[in-house]
């Protein structure tokens, strides 16, 4: 590994203080949630013309059952795992024994990555018609979707080691205070995927085998990104370096240990409402769209105030400002239940609407759209939880606790896969995101406490009241979405995006002016929110 020539250590340090004072929490998440939410709006396109094209029968679950296994590895190995172990132990190194110790310890994590990654690539390829097998047992082994989903996913599996290097690199990123490249490089991966279904299905045929090629190239092209940035914006030429499994590298494995199993476990939960799915045909293709939704308001919020916050906190606590890290969790709080409370209300308002405006084309019909509009509706009541458990989390991560959050969500993942065995039989696939929904109510208020116990979060008045100020306002949204969609039942069961489209614009816009008017009236607006849109202001005017 090269290190290109930096200043000294305290430099630095002194440098990233002064950053930090120029810039706000909001400001950052704000950044990381709009460039996210391109992100996924690329996202949507390419949804769109797979399920126009692909449909949510036999092909359809087969391909979205080959398209999660290796994301579902990933989240295991390469993100909640390895992002909680290695950003604060690289942020702590870099603090306080300078950039060159960094580079040289990123060096070693690579080459561990390779070595834990390869291995279990080769290992899980091999024995895929296995894999497949034990997780959709209500696949006919043989049969159509069994064959179409062991060859999908033989192909997609690499991509599971090129997203780890690329997470690498963004760690490194996020460490550095460089926060915008890490949702920008996600965008490529929608780029490749789209200019597939557009250029090289109509030529070739096979939509989901040209996804699929489509899926390992895109992981290729976004590790090669990430890696050229972190050359550009921190300074460093990331590199495989021999391990020395010394104290830092050790103690980082360590606490990967219980990030595994954390990870292990909400992978198992997700699995286990697929192998359910899995006795109706069709029914993991209608998860799978109705998650994509979901995980729009998770992605701009949840994942940014996740890449925000932690590097933020580990910073203040390598410091010794545990003051510091308290505000950082009382703004974070402040924010989530700004934004992601009305994004609950939403979706859980228009599941049908949304779903039918962007996907119920082509082969997906409307009967797909209500399976997974109930789906929706279900996931819509536990996606609050799930974002403030983005703030808290890091809390613990920070402290390098990795043991909480696996004890936490070992005890959430039993809650989910009862409530799922439960429910599924008796009111079918909305039980599996009723289950989803509880099981983040749970976990959320556990860590809050224990997150109280420990000094970090004190539930003073004006919190309190801005959160139920929110709520309020929320609601009132929400009665007037009930009240402006009632009559527009019509349009939104039509199959054409005329006037769907403009139908939905007009009631997300009206939804927004409401909820943002009502916010100004009562107060509900956060002051770091009030304070990051004034200095906006200044800079474009």
């Amino acid at each position: 590994m090269a290190e290109n020539p930096k200043r000294h250590t305290a430099t630095e340090n002194a440098s990233e203080t002064a950053a930090e004072k120029d810039g706000t929490l909001a400001q950052s998440v704000g950044m990381v949630g709009g460039l996210t939410l391109v992100s996924r709006l690329f996202g949507y396109v390419r949804d769109i013309f797979m399920a126009a094209i692909i449909g949510a029968g036999p092909l359809g679950d087969a391909f979205t059952f080959a398209l999660t296994l290796p994301n579902s590895f990933r989240q295991i190995f390469a993100e909640g795992a390895f992002n909680a172990a290695f950003v604060p132990t690289h942020t702590e190194t870099q603090t306080r024994d300078g950039k060159a110790a960094a580079a040289r310890f990123a060096g070693q994590v690579m080459a561990t990555l390779l070595l834990i990654l390869l291995p279990l690539s080769a290992l899980v390829l091999w024995q895929m018609p296995a894999v497949v097998g034990f997780l959709s047992q209500g696949y006919e082994v043989g049969g159509e979707r069994f064959s179409l989903a062991v060859t999908f996913s033989r192909i997609m599996f690499g991509y599971l080691t090129l997203t780890s290097l690329m997470a690498l690199c963004i760690g490194i990123l996020n460490a550095n205070r460089r926060f915008a490249a890490g949702p920008a490089v996600q965008i490529s991966y929608n780029v490749v995927l789209i200019a597939a279904l557009v250029l090289l299905v109509p030529a070739v045929g096979y939509p989901a085998h040209v996804l699929s090629a489509g899926v390992l190239t895109a992981g290729a092209l976004q590790f090669g990104l990430a890696w050229v940035l972190v050359s550009l914006l921190v300074g460093i030429t990331v590199l495989p370096r021999l391990p020395r499994f010394d104290r830092r590298l050790r103690s980082m494995l360590l606490l990967m240990g219980p990030g595994i199993l954390s990870a292990s476990g909400l992978q198992i939960a997700s699995l286990v409402n697929r192998a359910l799915a899995s006795e109706n045909v069709g029914a993991q293709a209608h998860l799978y769209y109705a998650e994509r939704l979901y995980f729009l308001p998770l992605g701009m919020i949840g994942i940014a105030f996740g890449a925000v916050i932690l590097p933020t906190l580990s910073r203040a606590l390598a410091r010794e400002e545990p003051k510091q890290a308290e505000a950082t969790i009382h703004e974070g709080l402040s924010l989530a239940a700004f934004v992601a409370i009305p994004a609950s209300v939403a979706l859980a308002i228009m599941p049908r609407e949304i779903l039918s405006t962007l996907f119920q084309y082509g082969a997906f019909d409307g009967h797909a759209t209500e399976q997974a509009a109930w789906i929706l509706l279900a996931l819509a009541l536990g996606l609050t939880p799930v974002i403030v458990q983005r703030i808290l989390y890091p809390t613990f991560f920070a402290l390098k606790d990795t043991l909480t959050p696996m004890l936490l969500t070992f005890f959430g993942v039993a809650v989910q896969v009862v409530v799922a065995v439960v429910l599924f039989p008796r009111i079918g696939v909305m039980g599996l995101g009723l289950s989803v929904a509880l099981a983040a109510w749970v976990q959320v208020l556990i860590a809050g406490w224990l997150t109280r116990r420990r000094g970090f979060l004190s539930l003073d008045t004006a919190l309190v009241s801005l959160i139920l100020r929110c709520g309020l306002a929320a609601g009132l949204m929400g009665i007037g979405l009930a009240l402006l969609k009632a009559p527009l039942v019509p349009v939104f069961a039509s199959s054409s995006l005329w006037p769907k489209g403009p139908a939905l614009v007009c009631l997300v816009f009206f939804g927004l002016v409401v909820y943002i008017l009502i916010c100004v009236v009562i107060g509900a607006v956060p002051a770091s929110a009030m304070a990051a849109l004034r200095r906006f202001r200044r800079r474009s005017g």
